[in-house]
């Protein structure tokens, strides 16, 4: 069962109630009691502002607190501690909060080794999170990221191909909305055509909207090279489609 977040109990008979004021309970527990799914920022900010302590307890495997208003202060003081103790989270998506690149630096270096899904789309990101990510990489069991709207270039790009490179676990990237120029499709073009696990990759530009651009040309490449290993690819349009269809859009 996907357990969003857990608490000792509903606090003031509210579904999100976790860490109301006035109604805070002490050293909630993510991972036992009853259920409830928090969907307010200052609920769970509550939480930290009146002196309780945040716990990911043995259950807890997804945490999503997507749009929740978090930036990297708020963020370091909920997320930080409990992801030092033990524990057995797989996915986390903090998307559409404007953390910033200190807080993912931080994050990632108390992140546990069971993560497999990660999704900072839409954090205010930039290419010194690229290589705090190509680190991370280097030695992570990551399965899919996501890092779609943000404001990565072809130079952190270039980085996180670098890393990308050793990596046997990566099946789904998002780089969506980003700055990656014609310079990083080209690098990511390459990258996929050597890649051994990748299944899905959305990196959308401009670039491929124009007539005989490179970057066009090295995309056709790789997706029809017989040992292309994508099922889905995000070029063009803004729908996700099966590499084939892709294929011919460019073409």
């Amino acid at each position: 069962n996907v357990i969003v977040v857990k608490a000792e109990a509903a606090v003031g008979g509210r579904e999100a109630g976790v860490g109301v004021k006035g109604h805070v309970r002490q050293n909630i527990d993510f991972g036992s009691g009853s259920s409830v799914v928090v969907n307010r920022c200052e609920d769970l900010w509550g939480v930290v502002e009146n002196g309780s302590k945040v716990v990911f307890g043995d259950q807890l495997k997804e945490v999503y607190l997507a749009g929740m208003g978090l930036n990297g202060k708020s963020a370091k003081a909920i997320l930080l501690e409990p992801f030092k103790e033990k524990n057995h989270i797989i996915t986390l998506n903090l998307s559409h909060n404007p953390l910033g690149d200190d807080f993912v630096k931080d994050l990632l270096s108390v992140l546990p080794p069971s993560i497999q899904h990660l999704s900072l789309s839409s954090t205010n990101l930039t290419d010194n999170s690229a290589q705090h990510l190509a680190d991370y990489l280097s030695s992570s069991s990551l399965i899919s990221l996501q890092l779609r709207s943000n404001h990565i270039t072809a130079a952190g790009v270039r980085t996180l191909v670098r890393a990308l490179e050793a990596n046997t676990h990566l099946t789904n990237l998002d780089l969506w909305w980003n700055l990656v120029e014609e310079e990083g499709l080209i690098e990511l073009a390459k990258w996929v055509r050597q890649s051994k696990t990748l299944r899905e990759i959305y990196v959308g530009n401009g670039e491929l909207h124009k007539g005989k651009s490179k970057a066009r040309e090295e995309w056709i490449k790789t997706l029809t090279d017989d040992k292309c290993p994508l099922t889905h690819v995000q070029l063009i349009s803004n729908d996700r489609k099966p590499f084939k269809n892709t294929l011919e859009e460019l073409k």
